[in-house]
């Protein structure tokens, strides 16, 4: 019938076949959602500025993590989470923490008469009665759990599933000396969490102990073979696949690849996914730590080898100092394509209900 019809009426044909064509796709751009940046942003105000949110909007970023700055002052955690659902138009704004306890103690801030004490007190119980440590360790997790979530809290960066040694920059961020201890009460810490509907995030695969130095001023070699880390660190870490998340410290592992720190290495990330069985989303350690620093490299750029690497999501901690104009231009060094294979991961893990 279509060749039957006048030149004319053949234009006006197609004419109305490329509108409806320009209207199907005009309705898709607009109903579809917004791809996410594969960035966990720190809030410079509390709450936001009208600047600031600008910024937000503009990088639509997977998740936010609260310090100190923005829970000592303004708006409660929930209310700030309001405040950047209703600017950005996005429910699924997933805000992290770190509450490990003790000198890692973000809760501290919202409560400041209730102790939060670290998992290294339940690794001293273990010594006498294991049960009752685990016990303990799991109400305990439930307790914080609880605390989190009233105030809107997503996900926690912890349990720190570390071994005890002397002379280590952990102190009592660390659990027990006997990797299976640690296993055991950071299962039970992490299992308390996910009853109070927060998610835990292991930290800091494969291990840090052994580091001995803080990664926030110096990096370290850790010079453990692979039998050590998998019968040692790696036991100590068992649970962690169970969960969404992984965060991974910055250290060079002589045994997996002597020539690039962790956060840069493929090798590194090929290594974590294969020994945990981790197909979730790894977040390596804030890259303003020192041990995160590359010579010559702009924050974007550290972004863009990590990510490159094998990270899933990064997070800049951008200077307080920098204006937002420069930390866009930052952001921008995270290429169309990363953007495209994180939002794809992250659609594949919630179809199957491994995602949040």
């Amino acid at each position: 019938m279509y060749f039957l019809l006048s030149v004319r009426k053949k234009l006006y044909f197609l004419a109305i076949l490329l509108l409806i064509g320009v209207s199907i796709w005009s309705g898709v751009k607009i109903f579809s959602p917004r791809p996410l940046l594969p960035v966990i942003l720190v809030l410079q105000t509390n709450p936001v500025s009208a600047e600031e949110l600008n910024f937000l909007k503009r990088a639509n970023p997977y998740g936010i993590l609260l310090l100190k700055n923005t829970l000592d002052h303004g708006l409660f955690p929930d209310e700030l989470k309001r405040q950047l659902q209703h600017a950005l138009k996005r429910k699924n704004i997933y805000f992290f923490v770190d509450q490990e306890g003790s000198t890692v103690n973000r809760l501290a801030r919202i409560f400041p008469r209730k102790k939060y004490p670290p998992l290294k007190m339940f690794g001293e119980l273990a010594r006498k009665d294991e049960k009752a440590a685990r016990e303990a360790a799991y109400e305990y997790g439930f307790s914080v759990g609880q605390d989190l979530a009233k105030f809107g809290f997503d996900v926690n960066f912890a349990p720190a599933a570390e071994i005890c040694l002397k002379n280590t920059f952990l102190s009592d961020r660390c659990v027990a000396e006997d990797p299976a201890i640690v296993s055991v009460l950071a299962d039970a810490f992490a299992q308390g969490l996910a009853k109070a509907h927060v998610i835990p995030a292991y930290k800091h695969a494969p291990g840090i102990a052994y580091a001995r130095l803080d990664p926030h001023t110096k990096l370290a070699h850790i010079t453990r073979t692979l039998s050590q880390l998998k019968s040692e660190e790696m036991r100590a870490l068992r649970g962690a696949e169970k969960w969404p998340y992984l965060q991974t410290g910055h250290a060079i592992y002589s045994a997996i690849d002597p020539d690039i720190s962790s956060t840069y290495s493929p090798k590194f990330y090929q290594f974590i996914r294969q020994e945990f069985s981790f197909d979730g989303l790894i977040i390596p350690d804030a890259l303003n730590m020192t041990s995160a620093f590359i010579p010559g490299k702009t924050r974007g750029e550290q972004m863009h080898l990590a990510l490159k690497a094998g990270a899933d999501i990064v997070m800049p901690f951008f200077d307080f100092s920098m204006p937002f104009s420069e930390r866009w231009k930052e952001l921008q060094k995270i290429t169309p394509q990363q953007v495209k294979q994180f939002n794809k991961k992250i659609r594949k893990l919630k179809m199957s209900s491994k995602g949040n």
